[in-house]
């Protein structure tokens, strides 16, 4: 498949500093798919916090591919909506789009990946799409957090909470500074619980 213009100046901040007090560039990606999982809910909650979010995941379910990625042959990238896109490719292949693309050439502050249905510990996590994606980033020097749940991410009322509430501890801890130590990413997975529990 060829691979599809888009215009992409107007979606990120060019600045190599966060967008403004507290407020980070993150990219989103996950391995189900770009409107799956409860990615698009998830981003909101972030956005709803100030923060500058673009999308970059697969345009369908790519669960299991590890860190694949694809060599030798373009991937078509579709933006959906502003700073919302699907990249013909696996979730590693979105994470290296949305580096490159997102953010008028500057890398993202935060690389978050999920939330996954499901738990991504033991074995599992060899084989995740979602660690994958995580590991792209981190391997690229950005801090990155694989998010899984075993609730409904889009009903559960604890999952996205979660994470706005864990990004922004990471901001405030990090004062400045980059967020994790290098090399470093978080493998969070939240049980099913009910809210307030």
């Amino acid at each position: 498949a060829a691979a599809t213009a888009v215009a992409l100046p107007a979606i990120g901040s060019a600045s190599t500093e966060p967008v403004s007090g507290g407020s980070l560039r993150i990219l989103m990606v996950n391995d189900d798919g770009w409107d799956g999982g409860g990615l698009l809910v998830l981003r909101q909650a972030l956005l709803d916090a100030g923060h500058d979010v673009v999308v970059f995941a697969p345009a369908d379910d790519q669960s299991g591919n590890s860190g694949r990625i694809t060599l030798g042959e373009p991937v078509e990238i579709t933006q959906h909506e502003p700073g919302v896109f699907s990249v013909g490719g696996s979730p590693a292949d979105s994470v290296e789009a949305g580096m490159s693309l997102a953010f008028a050439g500057e890398l993202p502050d935060l690389v978050v990946s999920g939330p996954n249905p499901g738990a991504n510990i033991a074995d599992a996590t060899i084989h995740s799409g979602t660690i994958g994606a995580a590991m792209t980033a981190v391997n690229e020097g950005v801090p990155a957090i694989a998010v899984s749940t075993n609730g409904d991410p889009t009903v559960d009322g604890v999952t996205n909470p979660f994470v706005v509430d864990l990004v922004a501890a990471l901001g405030e801890h990090a004062a400045g500074e980059p967020l994790l130590p290098d090399r470093l990413g978080l493998n969070v997975n939240i049980p099913s619980v009910a809210a307030g529990g």
